[in-house]
């Protein structure tokens, strides 16, 4: 993960979704993931969110970073 920015429904906040921006460490392929985070997300969602590696520099992997 190279950066990650968090998003929040206008009408309803707890439609919240992270923008994930990630480069493949293999053969440097860049992509996009959306995810939802919080109430709503999925299983899947969170177990994607929690096993990114986190390559922002100076950040934690806290998603208000």
């Amino acid at each position: 993960m190279h950066a990650l920015r968090r998003t929040e429904g206008a009408s309803d906040p707890a439609d919240m979704l992270a923008v994930v921006a990630l480069c493949c460490p293999a053969c440097d392929t860049r992509g996009t993931a959306v995810l939802n985070y919080g109430p709503e997300a999925t299983v899947d969602d969170a177990e994607v969110l929690v096993g990114l590696e986190d390559e922002r520099r100076g950040s934690g992997t806290d998603l208000g970073d």
